[in-house]
Order: C-alpha cells, then sequence, then structure tokens
C-alpha cells in the first residue's frame, strides 16, 4: 500500500493497479475490522529503541551513517521471513519473564545491567554477532559464560562452512554456509565450567573444525555468530530455519506460532485472547497455495478448535499436538487472515 499512500495524488491510472485495489478494497477493510495494530500482535519480540543513536558506539566510522543503529533491525524481516511470527517492539524494556525476545545490534548499550541480566536469565533470547560483542565490551560476557572473542572477515577464510550436530531437513551432519552473504564471523571463546549447547561447529576452508557455530546458553539463549549484512542471503536458508523453529518450540512454546513446509508463506501477524487468535499469512512466492499448516505449540490441549476465515473461506482440516491445517486459497503474492476459536 505504501506505493499508493507516498504518491499524494493516487492511484496512477497508467499502472493500471485501480481494478486490482478497487477489487480488493473489502478484504482489506476486513483485515482492518480486526483491529490489526502493532500493540495486539503476538510472537517474539524484536527489540529496537528509538534512541540508540545516543548510545551506540562508532570509534571506527566518521560519517552519520555510523549513527544508524542498523543491527537492531535485523530480526524482525529475518525471523517473518522464515515464517515466524515476530513483531518489532520499540518500548523501553521492562522486567518480565517467560518471554521471548530478539536482540541484535547494540541494544544492550540502552539497558541498564540489572535489566540485561534479568532478560538472560528470565526469558528466551535470541542474539546475533553484534549483540554478543556489545555484551562482552560491557563487560557482561559473564552473563553468557563467554571469556572472549574474536570477529573474522567473511571472505577470509576461518570460518568456510558449519556442519549440524544431527539431522536436519532429512540430511545427516547438515552443511551449512558460513561465507559470503552471512557477514563477519563471531568466534566465541567459552570460559571454563561453562556448558553451551553447541548446534553447529565450524569448519574452514581445509575441512579443520574453527570454532563453535550456532549455540545455545543456559538453555534459554541461541546464539546465532555473524554480523548480518543488508541482504543476509546465506543465513536465509532451511537448515537455519530448522534450527531456530526447534529452539523456539521447546524453549518458548508459548510465543512461537510458524508456518511448516512452505518456506514462502510467512505468520506476520499474531493477536492472542483468551479463547482464540488471529493468524496472517502472507505468500511472498509465484506459488499458489490451497492449504497451510501452522506450528503453534502454545494450542497443545485447545479442545473444540474451530477455523474461520476473515472475508476469505477457510475451513479446518487437521488439528493434532499443536499443528494445524488449514484448507484455504492463498494465492501468489497475497496476504490472508483466519481465526482461530476454541472453549
Amino acid at each position: 500500500m505504501n506505493i499508493f499512500e507516498f504518491n499524494g495524488n493516487g492511484v496512477l491510472p497508467g499502472h493500471d493497479y485501480a481494478d486490482l485495489l478497487n477489487n480488493d478494497k473489502p478484504r482489506l477493510n476486513a483485515f482492518v475490522g480486526e483491529n490489526t495494530r502493532i500493540s495486539g500482535h503476538s510472537g517474539v519480540k524484536a527489540l529496537f529503541s528509538p534512541k540508540s543513536s545516543y548510545t551506540v558506539y562508532a570509534s571506527d566510522r566518521h560519517s552519520l551513517d555510523a549513527l544508524e543503529p542498523s543491527g537492531e533491525y535485523f530480526w524482525a524481516p529475518y525471523l517473518n521471513s522464515m515464517g515466524i511470527a515476530c513483531v518489532p517492539d520499540p518500548k523501553p524494556y521492562q522486567k518480565s519473564a517467560g518471554g521471548a525476545y530478539a536482540i541484535g545490534g547494540q541494544y544492550f548499550r540502552n539497558l541498564t545491567e540489572d535489566e540485561i541480566k534479568d532478560l538472560l536469565a528470565d526469558n528466551t533470547c535470541l542474539l546475533e554477532g553484534e549483540a554478543v560483542v556489545t555484551l562482552c565490551g560491557m563487560g557482561l560476557g559473564h552473563f553468557l559464560g563467554i571469556d572472549g572473542v574474536v570477529v573474522h572477515k567473511d571472505d577470509g577464510g576461518f570460518a568456510a562452512y558449519e556442519l549440524s550436530g544431527g539431522d536436519i531437513c532429512g540430511i545427516t551432519s547438515a552443511r551449512i554456509r558460513a561465507q559470503t552473504g552471512t557477514g563477519d564471523f563471531l568466534e566465541i571463546k567459552f570460559s571454563a565450567g561453562s556448558q553451551p549447547e553447541i548446534l553447529t561447529e565450524t569448519y574452514n576452508y581445509d575441512h579443520m573444525r574453527a570454532a563453535p557455530g550456532m549455540c545455545v546458553i543456559n538453555g534459554k539463549t541461541l546464539i546465532l555468530p555473524y554480523f548480518p549484512p543488508q541482504a543476509p542471503s546465506s543465513l536465509l536458508n532451511p537448515q537455519r530455519k530448522v534450527i531456530i523453529e526447534n529452539f523456539l518450540r521447546g524453549a518458548a512454546g508459548g510465543h512461537f506460532t510458524a508456518v511448516k513446509d512452505k518456506a514462502h508463506v510467512h505468520c506476520i501477524w499474531r493477536k492472542t485472547k483468551d479463547t482464540g487468535c488471529t493468524l496472517a499469512f502472507m505468500n511472498s512466492s509465484y506459488d499458489s497455495h490451497s492449504s497451510v499448516e501452522i506450528d503453534a505449540p502454545w494450542l497443545n490441549g485447545v479442545k473444540n478448535l474451530k477455523v474461520t476465515g476473515v472475508y476469505d473461506e477457510a475451513a479446518l482440516r487437521s488439528f493434532e499436538n499443536g499443528t494445524v491445517r488449514v484448507k484455504i486459497d492463498l494465492p501468489y503474492m497475497s496476504v490472508r487472515m483466519i481465526k482461530l476459536e476454541w472453549n
């Protein structure tokens, strides 16, 4: 819709979008009627601060671009691109327990030491490389059992690929790219006595083990050890999607909602009430689908589940172990919304 809002004079006739928008207006009005505001969105919260330009450290860069806290904006589109419901959260962090948060860039500099300690100890967290470096730079790496870190350029050959520790996507010891399109790699050195769960191991161009890759600390914090570039193409693959989904499903099931199997169908919005929820899906591919399978462990134990569409027809095909299969026409490059209700 931004294409048309920013023209200033309405839809340009020569672009032939008038009929498309006119036909879609009833559906869009129905979506608006569901009160689709970010404040009601459920899922993993991607934390960022509008004031980060005042706290960011940029000693090695001398330009206005250095004041942009771009790392804080990584997780929201990244998780959404994997079909995982995620909401950007600009509100100041308040002590909480049992939440699910994604932290990138230098966001930690906006918090006090006690707030960081509570955030990591009492919640499920996702961190990328710059967030870990920031934590260590503040002298707080010990919160995660980290003694030190070393940053390696993504084209330096230190980390060429990762190998998974088990079967992923039906592949034993799945090989995952660790250079070119991933951003710089972060070598993490854990303190004696710490017991991180190593999910992948990285290897250099000569097939020698280099360092731990993706890992989970204290069962609550998953680290993606990269400094993601603006277009993190090599971080977008099925293996990483499954690793992150498995972690969130186990550690933060109440906040986890994702679309299964279809890589280009994303759960972009979720609003939950006591006896129901509303979900929105986007099909960003040029393939049309007639059903969608939803991974929602927070639905375990729910009885008498009903599915209805918001404007479009939808029907429940099956529901078992927190997985819901819904019949709904999902044309290419479209958005659809459904309601789940129970008692």
